[in-house]
């Protein structure tokens, strides 16, 4: 109970690896002995001091100075906040009506950035209304996914990008190959994945919703604002990128962006980077049933009360498996809600009843028509949350299912680049479980075959020919050797009964 307890205090995951979102989720770890939690506390604390605070002597004087925080939000980082003109554009709004939203820094005129940003998406009026109450309360989010009235305060009073703090893309880091564009954040408040085409009110198609999923229409009067206001139409080099549900709109949202930036640069040099919204259509190793835990929550049906055997497959739940939904069923039942608008060839692909796949990095990524740089890790940490093994460094079974996923990454991996209509796919994918290549200095740090993130989008800006897949093929869980000392590529022993 003592290590259950400090596991889950200091949000450590059960390989000892901070824990960036899911602190109670580690109900599930096993018991690790008295000297590895004493190890972990050590180097929680030690993180600690050297994160936040200041040591001191004996007598409580401060002894040295902290190392000021590297620039890591959009004040300290010089970023403007600009919300969009409902009277220039009506339908840019988030879920509740509010004007959407994003965050800019002029740099270089002719290159720019444009990125997504992700929080993960709902799909019927009891996900939503989950998503709603969580994120109202900002006692414990500092996030707005469904709003924007509380921006600017929350902004002000942390300085992060709607929740998110940025030491990768968003910086001047002079690794960062993009260190010296004009970048624009796009706030995420439509829970679409940037691709919904929908207000709220009654369709005869998909029932009623008091929401708007408005996430095409945001992008849309984004790049149209930013021609406007920002001088967009003298960009030469151009980067749509987006992490998570951000990175699936990257996909969805590639081409039908390149079309809006060409009518205004004809000449432009074009690339999207989506960053881990490679999602698989996979039956979960283990569904979550913790319903304190928010996307367990949305995922639970009418009553999580009473676990995944009760409550959740009540009638008037969701519950289609009776333990939650998985990410095929979340994409089949948004696409309806919000009545997304995919990348139009992979609809055309797949047809009316099956556009919902578009969602979906294992079958979108082929179908894409401009040049795009994938970024996956092959056990993302947050499918391993999703997909039920997280728990991999202690439990045989999601140990297996772990290595599993990977093997099954890696080969829809290989079928996306032989099935790639002209040889403009590229895919970068480590070994790490971590969620997010761009977000923070992984983006430069993790290195496979003596490239990295950064590295690879240097050579497709640089017009430099370069491989299509550059996939860690190392042995373990996680792998990629080349990284020395990023605590999330240790491989970590198989797991024993």
């Amino acid at each position: 109970a003592f290590g259950l307890t400090m596991a889950t205090a200091l949000k450590m995951d059960c390989a000892g690896r901070p824990v960036r979102r899911l602190g109670v989720v580690m109900v599930l770890c096993l018991p690790i002995s008295a000297v590895a939690l004493s190890h972990r506390i050590a180097t929680a604390v030690a993180a600690k001091i050297d994160n936040s605070e200041t040591p001191t002597n004996g007598a409580g004087n401060a002894t040295a100075s902290p190392t000021p925080p590297p620039p890591d939000g959009p004040h300290s980082l010089g970023f403007a906040l600009r919300f969009l003109s409902l009277s220039t554009h009506p339908n840019a709004v988030c879920n509740d009506g509010t004007p959407a939203a994003y965050y800019i820094k002029k740099g270089d005129p002719k290159l720019w950035v444009v990125h997504q940003q992700g929080g993960w998406w709902c799909w019927d009026e009891f996900s939503c209304q989950v998503r709603w109450d969580h994120f109202a309360n900002h006692t414990t989010e500092k996030r707005t996914l469904m709003s924007t009235a509380d921006l600017e305060a929350l902004t002000d009073q942390y300085d992060t990008f709607n929740g998110e703090k940025n030491t990768g893309i968003m910086t001047e880091d002079p690794s960062n190959p993009l260190a010296s564009a004009t970048k624009v954040f796009v706030v995420y408040c439509s829970s679409d994945a940037h691709a919904g085409n929908r207000s709220a009110g009654t369709l005869p198609t998909a029932g009623s919703t008091k929401w708007h999923f408005r996430g095409k229409e945001i992008i849309t009067a984004v790049i149209a604002d930013l021609v406007a206001s920002a001088g967009l139409g003298e960009v030469k080099q151009f980067v749509l990128t987006g992490g998570s549900a951000g990175g699936m709109a990257t996909i969805n949202n590639a081409d039908y962006v390149h079309g809006l930036v060409a009518g205004v640069a004809p000449s432009v040099q074009y690339i999207a980077m989506p960053d881990s919204g490679y999602f698989l259509d996979v039956a979960p190793g283990a569904m979550c049933t913790l319903p304190d835990v928010y996307e367990c929550l949305c995922a639970a049906g009418a009553d999580p009360s009473m676990g995944a055997v009760g409550g959740w497959t009540q009638p008037g739940g969701h519950s289609w498996l009776g333990r939650g939904q998985t990410l095929a069923q979340q994409a089949q039942a948004m696409a309806v809600l919000s009545q997304g608008v995919v990348d139009a060839s992979c609809a055309a692909h797949y047809g009316k009843y099956g556009l919902w796949r578009c969602y979906l990095g294992q079958y979108a990524a082929s179908h894409i028509e401009v040049t795009s740089l994938f970024l996956q890790n092959q056990i993302d940490e947050w499918q391993g949350f999703w997909n039920g093994f997280f728990n991999y460094s202690h439990d045989p079974l999601a140990y297996e299912y772990a290595a599993w996923f990977r093997t099954t990454t890696q080969g829809t991996m290989r079928e996306a680049i032989a099935g790639a209509s002209a040889q403009k796919l590229h895919i970068f994918s480590p070994n790490c479980y971590h969620h997010g290549l761009s977000y923070d200095n992984i983006f430069w740090q993790v290195r496979v075959k003596n490239s990295t993130a950064a590295s690879f989008l240097q050579r497709l800006l640089d017009g430099v020919p370069t491989e299509a897949l550059v996939l860690d093929e190392c042995e373990g869980l996680p792998c990629t050797t080349e990284t020395l000392g990023h605590q999330d590529c240790l491989t970590v022993p198989p797991p024993v009964l």
